[in-house]
């Protein structure tokens, strides 16, 4: 097998057969397991769980195992949505209230974007970093909060669709940005997140929890975060694929959560809208480098090498 046949084979293993193989395994015998009984409340955590254990093994099948502590920020994404699976699955378990489970939202977010801007401090003053980190927190805690309350709004397969297709399109703005590497790990979640959909249109009787949420936001928001400091994805862009992911708490109705062709299409349609919008904006940036780089005499493929081609020089 040449080289690029085997790329081609091994991008289509780990981003889409893996992630996907893993969430049906996991999940796939809660969901068809007695309506009764503990399981009952366990098939949250299945869904969550498999979809965490799906990226993970794409996370892993991409870059490699990430160690203890990681080396590289990235790799601390899929021990945190491991850990954030959990820990929703047992405040859903303990019935937590709304102000409770806002609280751990925010505290994950904390963790999270601090552990990502650790290798940017040594470059930013005090106030700048401070700035950058409780804006950050702010606008994902937001998010998440609007996609965890999708659920009480929108059929439960229609929250998984909306959030693959924001990673989707997330996907090929790091693929145009010159990042292969998010664009995998992205097609990877995004794989987990349809199969849980087609599990969750299967069998209708089966609930979204606050477990699959996490699971799902986590390495997401922590990509998007990673693609506008490491990996030159514009802000705007950035902030439209932020909109995508909340759109579908915006598009439903509370307490309308019958799995019909509108009610699970609207959601979906809803975040398609900004993330063509921020597909179009990438594309017209990237010709206007182009373009740019012609007139400075530099050919474009210099210009737009691929950012996995080297890495900078960060303290990881």
């Amino acid at each position: 097998m040449d080289p690029a046949t085997r790329l081609k084979v091994e991008m289509v293993l780990y981003t889409l057969v893996i992630p996907v193989g893993v969430l049906v395994a996991v999940s796939a015998p809660g969901f068809w397991g007695p309506r009764r009984g503990l399981l009952v409340g366990g098939r949250r955590l299945v869904g969550g769980l498999g979809v965490a254990l799906g990226y993970f093994a794409a996370h892993t099948g991409v870059k490699g195992w990430p160690g203890l502590p990681p080396v590289q920020v990235e790799d601390w994404l899929p021990i945190l949505t491991l850990g954030a699976c959990l820990v929703f699955a047992l405040a859903d378990a303990a019935h937590v209230r709304a102000g409770g489970r806002l609280l751990i939202r925010v505290s994950t977010v904390c963790v999270l974007v601090g552990l990502l801007f650790q290798p940017l401090l040594d470059s930013w003053s005090r106030q700048e970093a401070a700035g950058w980190f409780v804006s950050t927190v702010g606008v994902l805690s937001l998010t998440w909060s609007a996609v965890d309350a999708a659920i009480a709004r929108t059929p439960p397969l229609a929250v998984p669709l909306a959030l693959a297709v924001t990673l989707a399109g997330f996907g090929v703005i790091a693929v145009l940005a010159g990042s292969a590497l998010l664009a995998q790990l992205g097609g990877g979640l995004a794989a987990a997140l349809v199969a849980l959909a087609v599990l969750l249109a299967v069998r209708p009787g089966v609930e979204l929890g606050r477990a699959a949420i996490a699971a799902a936001v986590v390495p997401a928001l922590g990509l998007l975060v990673y693609g506008q400091h490491y990996a030159e994805i514009g802000p705007g862009p950035l902030l439209l694929l932020l909109l995508a992911l909340s759109q579908a708490a915006w598009v439903g109705r509370e307490g309308r959560r019958e799995p019909s062709l509108s009610a699970v299409a609207m959601p979906v349609l809803a975040t398609l809208v900004p993330v063509l919008v921020a597909l179009a904006l990438t594309s017209a940036e990237v010709e206007e480098e182009k373009r740019r780089a012609g007139v400075d005499g530099v050919s474009a493929s210099d210009s737009y090498a691929p950012y996995d081609a080297f890495e900078p020089d960060l303290p990881y």
